[in-house]
């Protein structure tokens, strides 16, 4: 995936032929890599920031939740029209998926992000496309009741992919704001498209936010190491309402407790 390094520049080509900044390869895992030999991002070396080449949108880091998104196809959305809509984005991260949405034509996102160094590099990537005040950004997790919990202090941005805030039992720590969807509803007019990659706070949030969940018209399943039984049990109280859709995705093909759903509601 590296045809060349130049010490002397401080440098590295990719098999694409695009050059990037050295100090940034040890940032970059194996998916990122990948990525930057198709579709990809290239570097901004005057401005400092990561462009992606299709979209062009623009990033502070490059990191694997903007390369899956944006680069690996992520999200099923072809036959989605997003235009004028509006959707809640939980688990917003770094604003990769907010910034997707709103690219393909989202008239408003509510962006929820519990950890506040990834939230802040949201704010940033926001402000940095000119697009902050189609946001209404939330540092608070998801929850199916109203409450505080706490995250390690040394959590870093990418390690809070694979963290949930929900089942954490540590007492001290950085305070997190759980909030429930009823109050995030306050700021929805149109309940069009929720989606949720938030470590199984989704099973939580469907199971006490039933009513609330069933009026939006399309939901968005990402969920990674799941407890299978909860998984099922939570997709089956969804097919009451909704057709729910295992979406193929190169990162999850074979990889049990991990994956991409889509349902329609029936209505």
């Amino acid at each position: 995936m590296i045809k060349d390094v130049s010490c002397v520049d401080r440098t590295f080509t990719s098999i694409n032929g695009s050059t990037y900044p050295l100090d940034k390869l040890f940032s970059l895992d194996y998916t990122v890599l990948r990525a930057l030999s198709k579709e990809g991002c290239v570097f901004d070396f005057v401005n400092g920031y990561w462009v992606h080449r299709v979209s062009g949108l623009k990033f502070k880091e490059l990191r694997t939740g903007v390369v899956e998104v944006l680069c690996l196809g992520h999200y099923p959305l072809d036959n989605i029209d997003l235009r004028g809509r509006e959707v809640v984005d939980v688990g917003a991260f770094v604003g990769d998926s907010t910034l997707y949405f709103l690219y393909k034509g989202a008239e408003k996102v509510i962006a929820i992000e519990p950890h506040r160094g990834a939230y802040e590099e949201m704010l940033y990537n926001l402000k940095l496309n000119g697009l902050e005040h189609k946001v209404i950004a939330i540092n608070a997790a998801l929850g199916g009741s109203e409450r505080t919990l706490h995250m390690p202090v040394n959590l870093s941005i990418d390690d809070t992919i694979g963290f949930n805030h929900l089942s954490t039992n540590i007492k001290e720590g950085l305070e997190v704001k759980v909030i429930t969807l009823e109050e995030v509803m306050k700021y929805v007019k149109d309940p069009y498209l929720i989606k949720m990659d938030c470590e199984g706070c989704e099973y939580e949030v469907i199971n006490h936010s039933f009513n609330t969940i069933t009026k939006f018209k399309y939901i968005l399943l990402e969920y990674h190491n799941a407890d299978i039984s909860e998984h099922r049990k939570t997709l089956g109280k969804l097919s009451s309402n909704f057709i729910c859709n295992e979406i193929t995705y190169e990162l999850f093909v074979h990889k049990e407790g991990q994956g991409v759903i889509l349902c329609k509601n029936r209505v």
